[in-house]
């Protein structure tokens, strides 16, 4: 089996002579690419650490500094992802545990469909978001339960409901509420500056480009609506690496490709992507209509961490602000 090694200071380890040529990294250079892009319409928070430095932490645009939050949308899945490895390190559940187990009364296009295949959106689920909205976890279920699959199970197809269904998993495995789980991971990790819509920081979160729906501004069940700062999700990952959240086992397990898709696989919550030289990055992204997008990008061949929160909208009719920032800061990074 291929050995797929997440953390950057493991990988660090297997490329020391690609680690030994990176580049090094300039904040003043990489500040003034980020304004460039600004005067086209860019803001938000950036930060960029090589190692365990932070290169370049900065806030753009009117009232956005670091510690600005943000609405990171499906970057936020990886904390689903956590949770379940962290009960099945505690031997509640298993990956390959079917939904069944944990719901009787899955329906019969569901019933088999495993908590691998939920967090790698490969259950044949329908592209949706059925449980959004819902205050509680039965409504939640039941909503999801009721929107038939799209197609066979093992090809990647992203839906929004593999990882409420997760959360609601995790619930029973628990015995606690998804939201409480996540506190608890974040507070092991020491990370703070992360928090669910309804939480005291949700009136601080930066304004968005369009008008924040009225779910984000009030408490709901579930997986969706996390806030953070860019540090904060930085200090999640340097967390991941220590092995502060999960064992190292588990942590590699976040990052292995489970199924193919356009830019490379699916793993558990992450993706993992090729570069032309075949060096594996690892990356998790989001959107939401009203303008927030967010991304993680980490590359183990230079030890580089790229956090991106935008409430800008899209950069254009392919990608979003903080995928365009991202493409025209590669070159520096490389």
């Amino acid at each position: 089996m291929r050995l797929v090694v997440p953390l950057l200071l493991a990988l660090a380890i297997a490329f020391p002579q690609a680690r030994a040529a990176a580049p090094r990294l300039r904040s003043a250079q990489l500040d003034e690419a980020i304004y460039a892009q600004v005067k086209k319409g860019f803001s938000g928070c950036v930060l960029i650490a090589r190692g365990s430095a932070v290169v370049l932490d900065r806030g753009y645009g009117d009232g956005i500094g670091p510690d600005s939050l943000f609405w990171i949308a499906s970057v936020a899945k990886q904390f689903v992802a956590a949770t379940i490895l962290m009960s099945a390190e505690h031997g509640q559940l298993a990956l390959d545990d079917p939904v069944s187990r944990f719901f009787s009364w899955a329906p019969p296009d569901k019933r088999d469909v495993t908590v691998r295949e939920l967090l790698s959106h490969t259950s044949g689920f329908a592209p949706g978001d059925s449980a959004d909205g819902a205050r509680d976890r039965n409504t939640a279920v039941s909503a999801i339960f009721a929107n038939p699959s799209a197609g066979a199970r093992g090809r990647f197809r992203y839906s929004n409901d593999n990882y409420q269904l997760a959360a609601a998993i995790m619930e029973v495995v628990t015995e606690s509420p998804y939201h409480e789980v996540a506190r608890e991971l974040w507070r092991r990790a020491g990370v703070f500056g992360i928090g669910f819509a309804g939480d005291p920081g949700t009136r601080q979160v930066a304004a968005a480009r369009g008008k924040t729906p009225e779910r984000l501004l009030r408490a709901s069940w579930g997986a969706q609506g996390v806030f953070s700062t860019a540090r904060a999700l930085w200090q999640w990952e340097q967390a991941l690496g220590d092995n502060r959240v999960l064992s190292h086992e588990s942590g590699q397990l976040l990052f292995q490709g489970v199924a193919p898709i356009e830019e490379g696989e699916a793993a558990l919550g992450w993706f993992v992507g090729h570069e032309a030289d075949g060096a594996a990055y690892y990356f998790t992204r989001g959107n939401e209509d009203f303008g927030p997008n967010a991304l993680i990008y980490i590359y183990p061949k230079t030890e580089t961490v790229v956090v991106i929160l935008s409430h800008a909208g899209q950069a254009n009719a392919d990608l979003s602000w903080s995928r365009e920032l991202l493409k025209q800061l590669l070159p520096m990074l490389r």
